[in-house]
């Protein structure tokens, strides 16, 4: 789940920095970016490669593998579950 989290908020984030970019609004593109990636980081959500990393640098990356698999599924879903909401709904 917390995977999912960080899937849908860096989902957020990047679709934020596009919609700014072509609206050429920088104070929108600052705000849209880091907010997501504030409330990621304060609600202490997974992201795969981070903690692949620090898995890594802790020197238990091998028996962590299906941890970082599982997380990595949470983040794809988390990224997908939002564009294809807004595809089943009309808006």
């Amino acid at each position: 789940m917390l995977g999912a989290f960080c899937g849908m908020l860096m989902y957020l984030a990047v679709d934020n920095a596009k919609e700014c970019r072509k609206r050429n609004s920088d104070i929108s593109l600052v705000f849209g970016i880091s907010i997501p990636v504030m409330i990621f980081i304060i609600c202490g959500f997974n992201h795969s490669i981070a903690d692949a990393f620090y898995m890594f640098s802790a020197g238990t990356f091998p028996e962590d593998i299906p941890y970082i698999l599982t997380v990595a599924a949470g983040n794809a879903a988390g990224g997908i579950m939002i564009p294809l909401i807004k595809k089943i709904t009309p808006i």
